[in-house]
């Protein structure tokens, strides 16, 4: 390139723009500004939305917490009802109760006055009977002092180690009593059939007191008294002890 060339394309260079061609380049920069402002806002509205949604997410949330809380207290108050009907109920029933039990209390009342009248009664009656045991409790002692001796004869101790009661032995009186006085009866008996035996050849009977004959034999009066003894111990039989 020659010199004219270069100093052409200088003049051209160094000369000044025209008003259009500014134009143009200012409106390009205002395009490009707002673009970036528009971007930014719409970066600003997308995060004011994404907040807004992250809200609404929570509020609905919340939502259904409370729904869910409503529905469970709404459990829970008709649970509450039904115990509260529940405890009316109990609350009568437990009334009813205690009315009962005071009715059997004033019952209780009554009963425990009649009882302890009836134990003044009774302890009355325990000192009467005190009194007559007391009294008896004597007679037995007196009766013992009296009953000893004819037991005693009657049935004497067997074993002194290991001696029977009085009344073991006053229940065995009876029957030695009988005895001895069967075989008295059965002794004497023999004895004053013997005697009339030996004075049958006598009209006077007024000896036969006496006993027998001054010149009885003693084996002859021997051997009647063995042909009298069972018809002795026939009479004796007869007795009523």
């Amino acid at each position: 390139m020659d010199n004219t060339a270069l100093h052409k394309e200088k003049a051209s260079k160094s000369q000044p723009l025209s008003s259009n061609h500014l134009h143009n380049k200012n409106s390009s920069n205002d395009q490009s500004l707002m673009t970036i402002d528009a971007i930014k806002r719409i970066e600003q509205l997308e995060g004011i939305i994404t907040e807004w949604k992250n809200v609404a997410y929570r509020r609905e949330a919340q939502a259904e917490e409370l729904y869910q809380e409503k529905e469970h207290i709404t459990v829970e108050r008709d649970k509450a009802i039904r115990v509260n009907s529940d405890a009316e109920k109990e609350l009568v029933e437990l009334m009813q109760r205690v009315k009962n039990q005071h009715a059997e209390i004033e019952l209780l009342k009554e009963g425990k006055a009649a009882a302890d009248e009836e134990l003044r009664n009774l302890k009355a009656s325990k000192t009467v009977v005190n009194e007559e045991l007391q009294k008896l409790k004597e007679q037995n002692s007196q009766l013992k002092v009296a009953v000893k001796p004819l037991v005693n004869a009657l049935v004497p101790e067997k074993n002194p180690a290991r001696p029977a009661s009085l009344l073991d032995r006053l229940r065995e009186a009876p029957r030695k009593w009988k005895d001895y006085v069967k075989l008295t009866a059965e002794t004497c008996t023999t004895h004053v059939l013997a005697v009339v035996r030996l004075r049958l050849s006598i009209l006077n009977l007024e000896d036969c007191p006496d006993g027998a004959a001054l010149d009885y034999d003693d084996e002859k009066y021997e051997f009647l008294k063995k042909v009298v003894g069972p018809i002795a111990a026939d009479i004796v039989e007869q007795l009523e002890l």
